[in-house]
């Protein structure tokens, strides 16, 4: 669906994004997370195609996005960070507008069939410049999603919750969009564990780990992902390795190997060599994973933002 190699972007001799390369399946809804000036917001217009890469290769639904950019517009739907409105226009003159330039057919029917969904039919006469930044993002995912993107991109907006929490825009992508791939920015590392699927957490416009909200709040609780790999049967072996009290979250990572998290790396690593003796078990291999940032995660903001209403 979106895929990455080896892309660089220098703004001003100043390197902001460095050799990335990273690839979202269908469906994944992915966060990028970073500290300010950290290259996320950036690294969401390159793939949305409103920034130029230097160098690399990005491939969004196996379309070149430097040959393919018409194609690939109609592919995305884009929400910016954006400002209080000053525009005298009403909210349903908006979205109209916005259906006739897509060229989507029967647009008023669809406004209405985004707006009802979002239960913003009662609002429909209010002009922008008379809505607050939550109700405008509102109004600018209904736009986003006028003509059936396959993927969403989503800015992070100061100051306010994610989007993705809203009631009424889940039941839009549950109902109308089961399939799109939606890839989000925030510097709130909670909005990201609650909200994604999988996290890209980014820094000085590298990224330093692609994973799961899983394996990242295992780092964040100072615990440490052990795989142990054996010949024969690793059944006997899970049951007793489940009982040691230090031991949890104990399953098959592969047919052949074995994943559980501890906070006694050491302890673990001698109890499981005694098991797999006494059990007749050959260990082949053991892994203590490390997480590469460190628990502090950069720093990453882990006060909430203000919920959307």
């Amino acid at each position: 669906m979106i895929y990455l190699e080896g892309v660089s972007l220098y703004f001003r001799k100043k390197l902001v994004l460095n050799q990335l390369s990273f690839r979202i399946d269908r469906g994944i809804t992915t966060t990028i997370c970073g500290t300010e000036g950290s290259g996320k917001t950036t690294l969401l217009r390159v793939l949305g195609g409103i920034v130029p890469v230097s160098s690399g290769l990005i491939q969004i639904c196996e379309l070149n996005i430097s040959t393919n950019q018409k194609k690939i517009a109609e592919i995305i739907g884009y929400i910016p960070r954006i400002n209080k409105s000053t525009d005298r226009v009403t909210i349903k003159e908006y979205l109209n507008w916005w259906a006739v330039f897509r060229q989507i057919p029967h647009p008023n029917n669809r406004v209405k069939q985004i707006m009802g969904l979002l239960n913003m039919e009662n609002n429909s006469n209010i002009y922008l410049c008379n809505l607050d930044i939550n109700f405008l993002r509102l109004v600018e995912f209904a736009r986003s999603i006028l003509h059936d993107p396959k993927i969403i991109l989503i800015e992070e907006q100061s100051g306010v919750g994610s989007i993705l929490e809203n009631q009424f825009v889940l039941n839009v992508l549950r109902e109308l969009m089961p399939g799109v791939t939606i890839v989000s920015s925030t510097r709130h590392l909670n909005n990201a564990l609650r909200n994604s699927r999988m996290i890209i957490i980014i820094d000085k416009g590298k990224i330093l780990i692609h994973d799961t909200p899983r394996k990242i709040k295992t780092y964040l609780m100072g615990l440490k992902t052990i795989i142990v790999q054996s010949r024969g049967d690793l059944r006997p072996l899970m049951q007793s390795i489940s009982t040691l009290p230090y031991i949890s979250d104990c399953h098959f990572s592969n047919f052949d190997s074995l994943e559980f998290l501890t906070t006694h790396e050491n302890e673990a690593q001698s109890q499981i060599m005694r098991l797999a003796n006494q059990l007749g078990c050959e260990i082949t291999d053991f892994q203590i994973l490390q997480f590469p940032l460190g628990i502090d995660l950069l720093n990453l903001s882990m006060e909430e933002p203000r919920k959307p209403d």
